[in-house]
Formats: C-alpha cells, sequence, structure tokens
C-alpha cells in the first residue's frame, strides 16, 4: 500500500478532484486497485437536532464521487473511464472483486469502516446532530484493477510502475441534495489517493478491464463492436431474481453464441454458486447475465468483435446494460498508446507478455495480455521477440544483436562481391520472415525491412 499524493474537492456542484501529477510509483511493483479516501464534513441545516443515517452518510460518497474519468499516457492518452457514473462504477468494483466500497465514522460500528454493502438506510451514523452543528464521516471509492474470480490469474490485467507513472484520475461531484434534506456539505473535503501495489517481476503495461455501457430500446442491446475478451454482463434494470428479463442470448459476430436462449433467472441462481464464500454478490445491485467461473482463467475469456445481448421479448425496454472487458491489442495500439509514452534514447523493447509468461496461452487469451517494457540490457530485450521503440524513429520489429552479429559474420565469410550479395539477401530474407508482428501492409513490412537489412548487410 502506498500513498500516492492527497488533494482537495469542492463542495459546490461541478467541482473536479485530480490526483496531483506527476505520480511517483515505484519501480518493481504493479498496482491491483487504486483509492480515493475522502474526509467530508457534513452539516445538519434542518434547524433542530437531526441524526445522521447510513442513507445520508451513502448519499455522501456518491455525490463525492459523481462520475469519474480515467487515462494513461503522457504522449498519447488512453482514456480508459469516460465520465463513469457512481452506480456502474460501483458495480464494475464488485463484479471484479467482490467487494465494496467502504464508509467510516468515529462513533458508527466502534469506527471500524465498514463495506457500503452492509450498512442499512436506517443505521445511526451520528446522534442528535444539532442544528448548524457538522459531524465528519470518511468515505473510499476505489477503481479495481485486479479480477478476483481468476484466481492465480487475478492480477493479470494490472498496470506496472511505467503505466501507473503515467496514470490520470479524476472526480466531478454531483449536485444531488441529501436525501433526507437535513445535512450539505459544509466545506471541502480532504482526499487521500493511495494505491494498493504488489510485487511484480515485470514493467506491464495492461490493457486494463473496463464497461462499456449501453442503453438502447428494441430486442437487442449492443456491446463492444471492436476486439475484446468479454469478463462479464450484467443489466441494471432489476437486481437478481427481480428482473423482468425472461429467455436472452448473448452472441457475436461470425461465431457461436456465448448464451443462447438462455433462462435470465437459471443465470442468477447458479451465479450465486460460482462466488467465494463471503464475497458479496453483484445480483444483489444488478442481474449478472455472464461472469467467469469463480475458479476461472485467461482461458475461459470469450473473445470476439460484435458482442450483443438479445433478448426473444421485449420485457426490457430499452434494455441497460454493462459489459465488463479487455480490448484486444494490436500492432497499431501498441505503437499509439505504448510506444509513444515509453520511448527513451536507449531504446526499449515492447513483449507480449505471453511469450514469457512460462505458460502455454492460446492465441485468444494472448491477444489480451499486457506488453512487458524490457529495458535495454535486460535479457528479455536480447531474447525474446517484440518491437523496439526509441526517440526520433518509428517503431519497429527488433531482431537480437547476437542475431544480426551471425548474418554479418555469414556475409562477410562468403567468397567474392556476388557471393556476398547472395549470402545478404538470404540471411535478411531468413530474419525478415521470423520477425514478429511485421505484417504486410504496415509500416516496417517484411519487404521494406528485408531490403533495408540486405543494404545493412552489405555495408
Amino acid at each position: 500500500m502506498k500513498e500516492l499524493n492527497s488533494a482537495q474537492m469542492g463542495q459546490t456542484a461541478g467541482s473536479i478532484c485530480r490526483l496531483p501529477r506527476p505520480v511517483f510509483f515505484p519501480k518493481g511493483r504493479g498496482c491491483s486497485r487504486l483509492r480515493a479516501e475522502a474526509t467530508i464534513t457534513l452539516k445538519n441545516t434542518n434547524g433542530g437536532a437531526q441524526n445522521l443515517t447510513g442513507a445520508t452518510l451513502k448519499w455522501a460518497l456518491a455525490v463525492g464521487f459523481d462520475t469519474a474519468t480515467l487515462r494513461f499516457g503522457d504522449r498519447k492518452m488512453e482514456v480508459v473511464d469516460t465520465s463513469l457514473p457512481y452506480l456502474r462504477a460501483r458495480e464494475m468494483f464488485v463484479g471484479m472483486t467482490c467487494d465494496d466500497f467502504l464508509v467510516q465514522a468515529a462513533a458508527y460500528n466502534s469506527g471500524v469502516a465498514k463495506r457500503v454493502k452492509d450498512v442499512l438506510d436506517a443505521d445511526v451514523i451520528a446522534t442528535a446532530v444539532a442544528s448548524g452543528a457538522t459531524a465528519v464521516v470518511t468515505v473510499e471509492y476505489t477503481r479495481a484493477f485486479e479480477l478476483n474470480r481468476l484466481g492465480q490469474d487475478a492480477y493479470a490485467y494490472c498496470p506496472g510502475s511505467t503505466q501507473m507513472g503515467q496514470v490520470q484520475w479524476e472526480f466531478v461531484r454531483g449536485g444531488t441534495a441529501d436525501p433526507s434534506g437535513n445535512f450539505i456539505w459544509n466545506q471541502a473535503a480532504d482526499v487521500l489517493f493511495i494505491a494498493d501495489d504488489f510485487e511484480a517481476s515485470d514493467d506491464r503495461w495492461a490493457s486494463v478491464p473496463r464497461i462499456y455501457q449501453q442503453e438502447e430500446a428494441g430486442r437487442e442491446s449492443h456491446g463492444p463492436r471492436t476486439a475484446v475478451g468479454l469478463l462479464a454482463v450484467w443489466e441494471y434494470t432489476g437486481a437478481g431474481a427481480a428482473t423482468p428479463l425472461t429467455l436472452f442470448s448473448i452472441a457475436r459476430d461470425e461465431d457461436v453464441p456465448v448464451h443462447d436462449n438462455v433462462n435470465a433467472k437459471r443465470v442468477v441462481r447458479d451465479a450465486l454458486y460460482t462466488d467465494p464464500v463471503g464475497a458479496f454478490d453483484l445480483n444483489v445491485l444488478a442481474t449478472v447475465l455472464h461472469n467467469l467461473p469463480g475458479d476461472g482463467e485467461r482461458h475461459d475469456i470469450p473473445t470476439g468483435s460484435g458482442f450483443r445481448l438479445v433478448q426473444t421479448g421485449t420485457e426490457l425496454n430499452p434494455m441497460r446494460s454493462a459489459w465488463l472487458h479487455v480490448p484486444v491489442r494490436d500492432q497499431g495500439d501498441v505503437d499509439k498508446f505504448i510506444g509513444e509514452n515509453v520511448q527513451t534514447p536507449h531504446g526499449v523493447k515492447l513483449i507480449n507478455a505471453a511469450a514469457k509468461s512460462g505458460r502455454t496461452l492460446a492465441s485468444t487469451a494472448a491477444a489480451l495480455e499486457p506488453v512487458v517494457i524490457a529495458q535495454h540490457g535486460d535479457k528479455d530485450f536480447e531474447a525474446l521477440p517484440g518491437r523496439l521503440v526509441s526517440d526520433g524513429g518509428a517503431a519497429v520489429d527488433h531482431v537480437p544483436d547476437s542475431v544480426v552479429a551471425a548474418g554479418k559474420a555469414q556475409v562477410a565469410n562468403a567468397p567474392g562481391a556476388v557471393a556476398k550479395d547472395a549470402a545478404s539477401d538470404k540471411v535478411s530474407s531468413a530474419i525478415a520472415k521470423a520477425i514478429p508482428g511485421a505484417l504486410p501492409g504496415r509500416r516496417n513490412t517484411r519487404g521494406a525491412w528485408r531490403q533495408n537489412m540486405a543494404a545493412h548487410f552489405k555495408g
């Protein structure tokens, strides 16, 4: 656990609170959760003594973190959360961690923090707060990167030190009124930013899990159109067994459905058995229509494009769905978002984590893997395939120095100019074929690279 920085959130609606930059995140660590802990002063404006209740305490949390935006990258920003509403953020956190946000007050529960799900609206947080007097509460809003349901792979999509050093996180305060009509924010709230970190052998830049939110009328609700790994789907019209939805399907373009005409209440019931004992079931907040097994792994993540939720009837109109997913990174994404943000004068190498995971991953699972940032001089830099980026040039497919040296030696040993030309063509062609990611039609194609490399060998 590391305290990153602190800031203040204004008491008026629309006030913005940002994680101050620069962010100093330790090397050799990854981040499983990013937390914002706010100390809020509430003033009784009723005219008479009033109890501060659980409903008001939960309101203070929701209004303080009305919407959130999360980005990564200094040169080329990747926007992960865009004005994410509080309710969707809480659902996402529960779905990823089987945990919940925290609230705390000195006179409540002996001063021990409680999860929001355990706080009743009628709970008395502070007794008989006098008119004009104040009460102080502490609330904690958390953005998770871990996936509890993946067991040993729970930290597979958590950002590493370089990515966390380029995080941008901000909140916009809402303007809704206290449900009891008795309390207001009395002053700016102090916000402490905390990162839950863990030891990580690699500096990873991850395509972190995120939500795609959809509300559209009709029988279909469309999820992400681009290629993604689908982690969970829920509809937030009703909670759990209370949903009016009956039969539904989750399909994807040109592939078999993930679910096909399945009874929604059956999925809700069976989902209760896949959460760890004592964990918070997302069905309490929404209706889970798809989820990973409670003891799953990366191979269990369905991938594809054009995901959609289809109902046989029109029970939900509009359908309100949330799609928890991990985007698939292609070479363009690596160059645009990652390479631009980790360039150094000496060069770094961007390696798909599947190449050094020590486990055999199906191509679909490997496509979701983070990128390992290998510094010049690291053994990974020399031994593993990847993309080389450095200041002043475009990303290129990297050939280890030892391979280049062997190729040069082979050309040098060829007798005569004609033989040297033939040897350089043969060596450069063989190396070009082995370059990962050098696909025709993209920059740094095999043909262009082969010509440059052949001239390099001859020179």
